[in-house]
């Protein structure tokens, strides 16, 4: 699936307005040519429909384009239609990347044109995203056990061996000869994990049961890289047919990963961070959750101390990963509210069905509303004192003295409420 590839450039062209006027009419039929230009010189070109008769059209198109060379500029051309003469350009504009510095999560912005304005949504997902860059290490992977597993034998015990598979990679366990439903492994398993630009980032375990002449499927779990390394330790269902959600079993896996590449650094998890949030998870509550935190609290998302999710966020595309494809997913956030109090947000994603239709193996999942989690800012209580008195530092010292008095106090209370 290539949203979780690298170097895909998504376009949404919206609207322009206050566009000058192309014919005698004092309207225009205007039309947006796109020109991408890669870092090696390859160019692709776009062309949205005409809209006519209008100084205010609106397109509402969506374009993506793959740039595997990586992002250099892409150039919007604001263009009049004229059915009997040559098209006239009514404005023209150009962003390159080393300036827009565009990333997976979207960006909505009026671009200045001659006259008027365009309106555009982009989102580019390169192998240099401060939100999410390609594993490149080492993963040891360590299967440990298994429960429940389908039973295909009415009669014999089985003997369960575990595939596991990354891209061309193949390694397997040894065999648990009378396993059975419950086998037992405690065996380390080591990839080299090394992804070019567009490769998809997976491991898929298969559990068969092996027999002297064939082996039968009991269920596989396929974890994107982005799902397992952020949960390194923990039971996994075990699907006998994932895109119909039919799950029997689980199984126990340990994940260490070293090397680079994943989410942004993971800041300490703190009471008094000045952004307030404790821990956002993506994906299907029952077991199929990646951490999100430090996206979602990273500095370039919190601004003047709101986080706000745009309607038609699509967040698998945003993260990096469908952590579940096919079902249905939540974004769950935990976070200190302006009075230090836990709050918890939900929220449900909606499948464009159209594109299913389309594209059956192309799911998006994204937010049908806008969402703003406000009053982020948790200033830690002691810095906001020492504040105060340094600013009334000049100040003599009696009116000090009672300023500490108070500092005191307010202290005291502080910690009596919430670390005594």
């Amino acid at each position: 699936a290539h949203f979780r590839g690298q170097r895909m450039l998504r376009i949404f062209i919206h609207s322009a307005n206050d566009l000058p006027a192309g014919d005698k009419s004092g309207l225009s039929d205007p039309y947006v040519n796109v020109v991408i230009k890669e870092k090696d010189g390859n160019e692709s070109k776009l062309t949205t429909k005409t809209i006519k008769k209008t100084l205010d059209p609106e397109w509402d198109e969506k374009f993506e384009v793959l740039c595997p060379s990586g992002l250099d500029s892409i150039s919007f051309s604001v263009v009049d239609n004229d059915v009997l003469g040559k098209d006239e350009e009514l404005g023209w504009v150009k962003l390159e990347q080393k300036n827009a510095n565009l990333s997976r999560w979207p960006i909505t912005t009026d671009l200045k044109l001659r006259q008027g304005t365009l309106k555009v949504t982009l989102a580019l997902a390169s192998a240099d995203d401060w939100i999410w860059k390609p594993y490149v290490g080492t993963l040891k992977l360590t299967i440990v056990e298994a429960s429940g597993l389908h039973d295909t034998n009415l009669v014999t015990r089985q003997n369960p061996i575990v595939y596991a598979k990354y891209k061309d990679v193949e390694l397997k366990t040894s065999v648990c000869k009378g396993g059975h439903k419950t086998p037992k492994w405690n065996e380390t398993l080591e990839f080299k994990i090394d992804n070019p630009p567009g490769d998809t980032e997976e491991i898929r375990l298969v559990i068969k049961d092996k027999e002297t002449l064939k082996e039968d499927f009991l269920g596989e779990v396929i974890l994107p890289l982005p799902l397992l390394i952020t949960n390194k330790k923990r039971w996994w269902r075990v699907f006998q047919n994932t895109a119909k959600d039919k799950a029997e079993g689980q199984l126990h896996l340990i994940a260490s990963f070293e090397g680079r590449g994943g989410y942004p650094a993971q800041k300490e998890e703190n009471k008094n961070l000045r952004h307030g949030i404790i821990k956002a998870e993506y994906g299907v509550q029952r077991d199929r959750m990646i951490n999100v935190t430090p996206v979602l609290s990273h500095e370039r998302l919190i601004q003047k101390g709101k986080l706000v999710l745009p309607r038609n966020l699509d967040l698998d595309f945003a993260f990096g990963c469908d952590p579940h494809p096919g079902s249905q997913k939540e974004l769950v956030i935990k976070y200190w509210n302006k009075e230090k109090k836990e709050d918890k947000l939900t929220i449900p994603t909606a499948e464009r069905k159209e594109e299913i239709d389309n594209n059956p193996k192309r799911i998006e999942h994204v937010l049908t509303e806008d969402y703003e989690i406000k009053n982020l800012e948790a200033e830690n209580i002691l810095s906001g004192i020492s504040k105060a008195l340094k600013e009334h530092s000049n100040g003599g010292s009696e009116d000090n003295g009672i300023l500490w008095i108070i500092a005191i106090v307010i202290v005291a209370i502080y910690l009596k409420l919430f670390y005594i």
